[in-house]
Parts: structure tokens; sequence; C-alpha cells
């Protein structure tokens, strides 16, 4: 049997989620290309306020304005596999401090917010999610599958993905309370980056050997 190295092992610690705030991002777009944006909603995760932009120039000098008054986090549900893909220059993606694995980026830090993917906590879809929480997320409009254009957008459609910010909104505050809740803390704590870690920290917060250092 192979013996673990025991000071080759770190305990996971939760961090304070402290006074930033959440904001979820999501986006329509022209077929499936993420730079073809029709248009996207930026929405505070705990107010559920928020703000519709047009065009990608647009959403980043918001986000920057944002960034400007105060440090923030921001999620996109399969973030890194579409909507970041349009929102960022790859010049920002290379430049930016990056936390990755295998190629695969998980979080980048953008400006002064980090820019996160909720699917790496959640690896199911969004309407699974919305399911769940009882917030139906609808079917995507044909116009924005068929890269059709010339059929505008209507109210219907900025409705629609309103809704897909507010089960993303929802699952995230609903997930900090639960992983807070886990973890035995009555204030609220910042949700790991993803899956795995969440349940390492949960499993050291109670099953670590008291013979094992920290």
């Amino acid at each position: 049997m192979t013996k673990i190295k025991k000071e080759m092992i770190m305990k996971g610690h939760a961090k304070l989620k402290k006074d930033i705030p959440t904001y979820v991002i999501d986006v329509e777009t022209w077929g499936l290309d993420a730079t073809k944006i029709a248009f996207g909603v930026i929405m505070n995760a705990e107010t559920q306020e928020f703000v519709v932009f047009w065009n990608w120039v647009e959403g980043r000098r918001i986000l920057k304005e944002m960034a400007e008054k105060q440090k923030f986090i921001l999620y996109a549900h399969n973030g890194w596999k579409f909507d970041y893909l349009g929102l960022f220059t790859i010049d920002q993606i290379k430049q930016s401090n990056k936390l990755d694995k295998q190629g695969r980026i998980i979080m980048a830090q953008i400006d002064n917010y980090e820019a996160r993917d909720f699917k790496c906590l959640v690896n199911v879809p969004l309407s699974v999610i919305g399911e769940a929480l009882g917030y139906p997320k609808g079917v995507t409009p044909m116009k924005f599958m068929m890269a059709d254009e010339s059929a505008g957008i209507e109210q219907i459609d900025i409705d629609y993905c309103v809704r897909d910010c507010e089960i993303l909104a929802h699952a995230i505050v609903s997930l900090e309370k639960t992983y807070s809740s886990w973890m035995g803390s009555e204030v609220m704590l910042d949700l790991p980056y993803t899956t795995a870690s969440m349940a390492y920290k949960v499993w050291s917060a109670f099953s670590w050997p008291e013979h094992w250092s920290i």
C-alpha cells in the first residue's frame, strides 16, 4: 500500500465573502459566435438590478466603470467556453492573472474584478438549474440560433436573457448559503472556484485528522 506523505497535504480553508458584490452576465448572440453579440445583461446577484448592453464595447465599458468604483466578482455559466470569449480580447486573457487546469481557464482577474465560471461549481446546463430552483429557463428564441438579425430584438428576447441571469443569480446566492451552512459558518463565505475545491474544504472542516499538521 502506498503511504501518503502528510506533509504534502494542505488543509483547505474557507474565505469570508466580505463586502464584495457579485454580478452575473449573460448574452444573446447571432449564431454560435460569441463575438457576434445581439445584446447582453449584467445583473447584481443579490439585488437583481440589471443593465442591458448592446455591444461588447459597451459591455466592457460598463464593467470597467463598475470596477473603478469597487472590486467585484462576475459569474457566467459556461463563461470560459462562450460569453467571456466575446467579452475579453485575446490580449486581456493572456495578460490577466489566471487560474487554470490543464489549459481550461477557471478564473481570470481582469481590471479590478474576477471573472469566474459557475459551471466549474455546478456542471449541469442552466436549464437544469432553473428547473431545480423553480425558475424554468424557457426556450432560446430561434432567431438567435439561426443568426437571423433581420428579425430584430423585442422585449420578449430581453426578458428571456434577464430570466437566465435571474436563474444564475438565485443559484449563486443559494449555493453560497448552502456552502456556508456546510462549513458551519454563521457568516457568508466566498464560494470556492470549483466543485473539487468546495468538497475538499468541507472535508477539511469536518474530517481533517487531528494528528495531521495544518
